[in-house]
């Protein structure tokens, strides 16, 4: 785990809600996790190595923008896809 982000408080329960969400309603799951990396825990989709691989990462943040692209929430997408981009140049420089 991350020591940045998995010492705020609420972590470990932001990460259960999330758990939890995933099996009960993916589309809640996904619009929770969506507030978590855009909000309070923004630094973990860069995070080493604490949240996956960086190319894991990519693919679930395509995953989430192809889910809200159905939804026509485009401003969401485009916040997702300057993460990817972020992490895209990272996977860049380790190659």
């Amino acid at each position: 785990m991350n020591e940045k982000t998995d010492t705020k408080p609420g972590y470990h329960d932001f990460m259960l809600e999330l758990i939890n969400l995933r099996e009960a309603d993916y589309e809640k799951f996904l619009d929770r996790l969506y507030d978590g990396l855009v909000g309070e825990y923004a630094e973990s989709i860069v995070a080493e190595p604490a949240m996956g691989d960086t190319k894991g990462k990519i693919e679930a943040l395509n995953r989430m923008i192809k889910h809200f692209e159905k939804k026509e929430e485009y401003e969401k997408c485009a916040k997702l896809r300057d993460m990817a981009q972020v992490l895209e140049g990272k996977v860049a420089v380790e190659q």
